[in-house]
């Protein structure tokens, strides 16, 4: 797995230990749409019921919509589904997905910045905002 896959998977197991947080386990699976189609099927059949899903990226979030699509589950009034990255396809499903937005081009140009500066500099450890944006899948945006 990825580095910041694997960041954002503790960064959800640390939210989900706080108190007042009811959550199931974790559920590995592929980063692609497929892998959110087995991973919330797999969900559904184990007999849990979340009321919101956040996936590890779009193309997860695109798997989990198509499968609760199916299943005739109602997004977002019987469950949730947050992505990550804000894809360019996120607003423009049937159901726009509510999406973590990295700060693509900050992150680009201060890459660029560090590979410039040359191999003599220092490692250094760059940290960016991201954002929440709320669209449809979410109850947020539903009120």
């Amino acid at each position: 797995m990825r580095r910041p896959a694997r960041r954002r998977g503790q960064g959800a197991r640390r939210r989900r230990a706080r108190p007042g947080v009811r959550a199931p386990g974790d559920h590995r699976l592929q980063p692609q749409r497929r892998g959110g189609e087995a991973a919330i099927r797999g969900l559904l059949e184990s007999g849990e019921r979340p009321t919101a899903v956040f996936c590890v990226n779009d193309l997860v979030a695109l798997g989990v919509l198509r499968t609760l699509r199916t299943e005739n589950i109602a997004v977002p009034t019987d469950m949730a589904v947050v992505g990550y990255d804000d894809v360019a396809f996120a607003a423009e499903l049937s159901t726009p997905l509510t999406s973590i937005r990295q700060p693509t081009h900050e992150l680009g140009a201060r890459a660029a910045d560090l590979l410039l500066s040359g191999p003599d500099g220092e490692a250094e450890h760059v940290m960016f905002q991201p954002t929440l944006v709320v669209r449809g899948s979410s109850s947020a945006s539903a009120r």
